[in-house]
């Protein structure tokens, strides 16, 4: 239990960091990024907001991969926890966490839909 509450702290550390560091050093690069030329005049520029949430998406993309094999290996299906993240992967690391503890103390009675 231990391993994986070391592990996901590192990797949600390491992506909350690279989702809003990453965002940053594209905007520097590239300015107009998000600004598009609509007609002689006018320009339409979205926020930089878009560019973090999007980041943000797809790190949580790969936490639903990596808890999805977490799962398999240790025989849960909670599809909930899958969902929850995806939309917040903080979240859905740490209700993982409780489904593990509620799993490995026993807490859990028999499989059967009966």
């Amino acid at each position: 239990m231990t391993q994986y509450i070391k592990k996901y702290a590192i990797l949600l550390v390491s992506a909350l960091i690279l989702s809003r560091l990453f965002p940053v050093i594209l905007m520097a690069i590239n300015p107009d990024l998000m600004t598009m030329q609509l007609s002689e005049e006018g320009t339409l520029s979205l926020g930089f907001g878009f560019l973090v949430t999007g980041f943000e998406y797809i790190v949580n993309i790969a936490f639903v991969v990596l808890l999805y094999k977490e799962m398999k290996k240790e025989s849960i299906q909670s599809i909930p926890v899958l969902v929850l993240t995806f939309f917040s992967s903080l979240m859905g690391v740490l209700f993982f966490l409780f489904v593990v503890a509620y799993e490995r103390m026993g807490f859990v009675k028999s499989k059967s839909y009966e």
